[in-house]
């Protein structure tokens, strides 16, 4: 294999900001299209005069997640996690608005970034303290469990918005169980270094 001097921590991001920001583009085309074309069914529904106009079902398209922000979701899931200490703050700024206003692609960045860096870097144990390596894979089990519950119970109400964004979040949230819960058991296990 040719070595081309790339480093996972700069190729990771840079693709993932570009599929991010082309999903991003991709949903908002898709949104404007219903938009326009529900615009074009209730032109074609307004009664004539003299019509008694038919009260029915109506579909509700505020509640409608184009497929690619769904793909989007379920790809960078961390990216919305790391946006949600930042909506804690304002009740308007939800991590889906915070996405739509640049930040996503720069919380997409930062966590591609960390990946990355983890890979170019894997021989080296990155926490050399046994105690800090514990506390830090116990809470990163306990967050992903937390958020894993938060996920099933929204899938467990059976709401319709979002079930590839929703799946993908899982699949993010079996992989921090899984990663964190190695890590802890490598730790507990190590044997204490004397020195």
């Amino acid at each position: 294999m040719v070595n081309l001097g790339l480093r996972w921590r700069w190729v990771l991001p840079v693709c993932q900001v570009m599929l991010a920001g082309t999903l991003t583009y991709t949903a908002r085309l898709q949104r404007q299209v219903l938009l326009a074309e529900e615009q074009v069914r209730e032109t074609a529904r307004l009664p004539k005069p003299g019509e008694v106009p038919i009260l029915g079902w109506q579909p509700i398209i505020w509640d409608y997640v184009p497929v690619s922000a769904q793909v989007l979701v379920a790809i960078d899931f961390p990216g919305f996690v790391l946006l949600a200490p930042i909506a804690l703050f304002d009740a308007e700024l939800t991590p889906s608005a915070l996405f739509s206003r640049g930040f996503g692609l720069a919380s997409v960045f930062l966590f591609w970034w960390w990946v990355g860096r983890w890979l170019d870097f894997r021989p080296a144990p990155m926490l050399r303290n046994r105690v800090i390596r514990i506390a830090t894979a116990s809470a990163g089990l306990l967050a992903s469990m937390g958020l894993g519950v938060a996920i099933a119970s929204a899938f467990w109400r059976h709401d319709p918005v979002a079930p590839l964004g929703r799946l993908g979040a899982a699949a993010w949230c079996l992989v921090g169980i899984v990663v964190c819960a190695t890590t802890l058991k490598r730790s507990l296990l190590a044997r204490p270094r004397v020195s």
